[in-house]
């Protein structure tokens, strides 16, 4: 990995009140009760991952760059935009 290289470009973008508890919301998946700790913890990552990658398409950017902005609230987070092709 090639450390002088400078970060990605990274926009700020801004979650909608109604995105955010969506957000949230799946967070509280429903146990099955003969699921494990660990299939349990992989399925909502699952589903907050495809979240993420849904609100990527329809916003514009790359759903695995996300990071939340610090001192700001959970509806703000930064990512890399996608890069339309020429």
């Amino acid at each position: 990995m090639d450390d002088t290289k400078p970060p990605a470009y990274r926009k700020e973008y801004e979650l909608t009140a109604s995105e955010l508890e969506d957000m949230i919301k799946l967070q509280e998946v429903e146990r099955t009760a003969i699921e494990t700790n660990s299939s349990y913890e992989a399925r909502k990552h699952r589903r907050t991952n495809h979240a993420w990658q849904m609100l990527g398409q329809r916003m514009g950017f790359k759903w695995d760059t996300v990071k939340p902005v610090p001192g700001k609230s959970q509806r703000f987070f930064t990512a890399e935009p996608i890069l339309e092709r020429l």
